[in-house]
């Protein structure tokens, strides 16, 4: 079995539980309250921002100039896409501002993200980023037949369930399982932990976004 598959199968209990929170379950039904929505852009601005930058360099520690130019790709094409498409169509229906909150999640994400793609070796790295478009683009193909064609969040499923996604993902489960083949033992087992923690923070995102929950709370 191939790691990424085997990570997957691991961590699928977590991808099961973000399906079943009441944050896409109520998106799929078209009820979920509009302002946890405008809090979840919001949120989804900052952690796209951290992301784009831990792909960039993850990218500086790759040698082979293909995976390195893909690598970059993605990191422009998938935030332009999500920037671009969700963001700016939602920002505008509505007319969603930006503030200084932040949950603990979306500032814990962002550090992991970070401290991993500054730290770690590049084969951690691509585990640490591959939850995020692997779940994204599963939830989107779950939801896309289970929505009416008057949802309000039709775009941002049509999003995540398109093939500029499926292709992104396709691409980097590939290069990963590459790249785990042709390292050490210590790096695959390091792979699959981080894999794993960022699944556990991708939980942690929804349900923070759902309770509008701030980091200074307390």
């Amino acid at each position: 079995m191939k790691i990424s598959h085997s990570m997957w199968k691991d961590n699928e209990h977590i991808y099961e539980k973000i399906v079943a929170h009441p944050f896409n379950q109520q998106l799929i039904e078209g009820t979920l309250d509009t302002e946890i929505f405008a809090y979840y852009i919001e949120q989804d601005s900052l952690y796209l921002h951290a992301f784009s930058k831990a792909l960039a360099l993850i990218a500086t520690k790759i040698d082979g100039i293909e995976d390195y130019i893909h690598i970059l790709n993605n990191a422009l094409n998938t935030t332009e896409l999500e920037r671009n498409v969700v963001h700016n169509h939602f920002r505008k229906k509505f007319n969603i501002q930006n503030s200084t909150r932040i949950t603990t999640a979306t500032l814990g994400y962002i550090h992991h993200l970070l401290a991993t793609a500054h730290q770690k070796p590049f084969e951690v790295g691509l585990a640490s980023i591959l939850p995020c478009f692997w779940i994204y683009h599963e939830l989107g193909l779950y939801t896309a037949p289970r929505i009416t064609q008057d949802n309000t969040y039709k775009t941002w499923v049509d999003t995540y369930s398109g093939p500029e996604l499926h292709d992104a993902v396709h691409t980097l489960i590939d290069m990963l399982d590459y790249y785990a083949e042709n390292t050490t033992i210590a790096i695959r087992d390091n792979m699959k932990h981080i894999f794993s923690q960022s699944c556990i923070w991708e939980y942690r995102f929804w349900d923070c976004v759902y309770k509008l929950e701030q980091f200074s709370d307390i």
